[in-house]
């Protein structure tokens, strides 16, 4: 919430105006992002397969803002890197076989939802 008045391109905001950040805007930028509506964690690396310093790193923007930003982003992301990290070390990842023992492949078609 706004203390005091403030103008952003042009535009006048009062004290007391909630700012919200669009997270949606920022991570779906096509300036920062190469077609971003496409799952390509690629669009992350260099060819030579080192991390691409040019491309912005999500966690800048997924975590919140300023004063605001999520005090438990660094447990968040270092859960998520050990689970991944534990289920590869534990489970043979690789494509399910039908009764006749053939490879069965994804169609890579996906519906919206967390949870099914």
């Amino acid at each position: 919430m706004l203390s005091k008045d403030d103008e952003y391109l042009g535009y006048h905001f009062s004290a007391g105006t909630l700012v919200i950040g669009n997270l949606w805007a920022i991570l779906h930028d096509e300036a920062r992002y190469v077609d971003p509506d496409t799952f390509n964690p690629e669009r992350f690396m260099t060819p030579e397969g080192t991390l691409d310093p040019n491309v912005p790193n999500p966690e800048d923007y997924a975590f919140g803002f300023g004063r605001r930003v999520c005090p438990g982003r660094f447990l968040a992301s270092n859960s998520v890197w050990l689970a991944l990290a534990s289920i590869l070390a534990v489970f043979n990842l690789e494509l399910p076989t039908n009764e006749f023992g053939e490879k069965i492949k994804p169609s890579g078609e996906y519906t919206s939802g967390l949870i099914r």
